[in-house]
């Protein structure tokens, strides 16, 4: 395996063409990581805000005696807060690998920098795992869904 890796190094060269889609596609990841950026801090902000929203209408419906409707939609408002603090933390990571590539990208490219370069490849490779694994996570959900419906449509015409 050590001559064919070896061999490759040999052969593979980062030709001007080549360096100039590189240097364009790190510019753009890089414009897309401050974005991610962005986003996550809104999705962060938005948690607080869904979670006291939620919590507003529980108080407002609550009326004279105890309303399990209110109860559910103030427990409601936590639970999305959770989860919208979760996605704005995975929005975050997601946008880190990427804006990571694209400036160790343009480090590597500026200064012949073989690790670097390597560095900014592992953190492509890690925005691709991740975005591949929640991928699959939501699919499930959905095909979940799929079923669930199908089951509840069955169980409905009886």
């Amino acid at each position: 395996m050590e001559n064919n890796q070896s061999s490759l190094q040999n052969e593979l060269v980062i030709d001007s063409t080549a360096h100039i889609y590189l240097r364009e596609t790190a510019k753009w990841t890089r414009f897309f990581g401050v974005l991610g950026f962005i986003g996550s801090g809104i999705i962060v902000i938005a948690s607080f805000f869904i979670g006291t929203i939620f919590s507003k209408m529980s108080m407002m419906s609550a009326g004279d005696g105890p309303n399990p409707m209110a109860m559910m939609s103030g427990a409601l408002g936590g639970v999305l807060t959770v989860i919208y603090l979760l996605i704005g933390v995975l929005v975050f990571f997601i946008s880190l690998f990427l804006f990571r590539f694209g400036t160790k990208m343009l480090v590597a490219l500026d200064n012949p920098d073989q690790d670097v370069f390597n560095l900014s490849l592992k953190n492509l490779k890690n925005y691709f795992r991740i975005q591949g694994i929640f991928t699959l996570i939501y699919l499930g959900f959905i095909a979940l869904a799929i079923v669930i419906g199908i089951i509840a449509i069955a169980f409905s015409h009886h």
